[in-house]
């Protein structure tokens, strides 16, 4: 798993989002009997599955990626997927007093094994 690869995460859980919720909109159509009037119809639908399988895929591989380390990696891994590569955030949500720029050099490391 590459670093780049990583920090798609945050971007595949929003594109899972929205290919899960199904499309819905109305058209006009006509009556298909007497007096042949035209009327609205709603219609619904799923988007591009593949893509959205896709998705799923490369999610599953992130989270068999994180899952594959120490308590202490997945702790930090799992903060920047959450909240990407804001230092004093992931930081904060790991509860470390060490400094952002620790943090980040610990996840470099991850990634460099």
């Amino acid at each position: 798993m590459t670093k780049e690869q990583f920090k798609r995460y945050p971007f595949i859980c929003r594109q899972i989002r929205k290919l899960s919720q199904p499309v819905q909109d109305t058209v006009m159509t006509s009556s298909k009997e007497f007096p042949w009037g035209p009327h609205i119809t709603a219609i619904s639908g799923q988007q591009n599955s593949e893509l959205l399988r896709q998705y799923l895929a490369e999610k599953q591989e992130i989270e068999a990626f994180i899952n594959a380390h120490k308590d202490e990696e997945k702790e930090l891994l799992r903060a920047v997927a959450k909240h990407g590569t804001r230092w004093d955030v992931v930081r904060r949500e790991i509860g470390t007093w060490k400094s952002p720029d620790a943090v980040r050099k610990r996840y470099d490391r991850i990634f460099k094994k």
